[in-house]
């Protein structure tokens, strides 16, 4: 397949520690039409995934997301909303009550 810029090829964006890639197939009028591909280090690439970048993130992490040669990231049974949290890099710490 074609990289881009060429019209129709690969932007990757993201690789796992093993070296998978997360890619945007770059088809379509805007970048919010363009399709996630994953490509796995360790398995032939999948076809285009019908859902979108947070999505699949979050099915992942859950545990749900699974294509071939990408391990799951978390369990079925956990919700990573319920204890992921996010600390802008030089926040102050919160103030103490007492």
């Amino acid at each position: 397949m074609a990289v881009h810029p060429e019209p129709g090829g690969f932007l990757p964006f993201a690789d796992s520690i093993d070296g998978d890639q997360l890619c945007w197939l770059t088809e379509g009028a805007t970048p919010d039409d363009w399709p996630l591909i994953v490509v796995p280090r360790h398995a032939d690439q999948g076809p285009p995934l019908d859902t979108d970048l947070t999505e699949t993130l979050l099915e992942w992490l859950r545990g749900r997301f699974a294509t071939e040669g990408l391990p799951p990231l978390g369990r079925r049974d956990e919700n990573p909303l319920d204890y992921i949290g996010f600390e802008r890099y030089g926040a102050e710490p919160p103030a103490d009550d007492q």
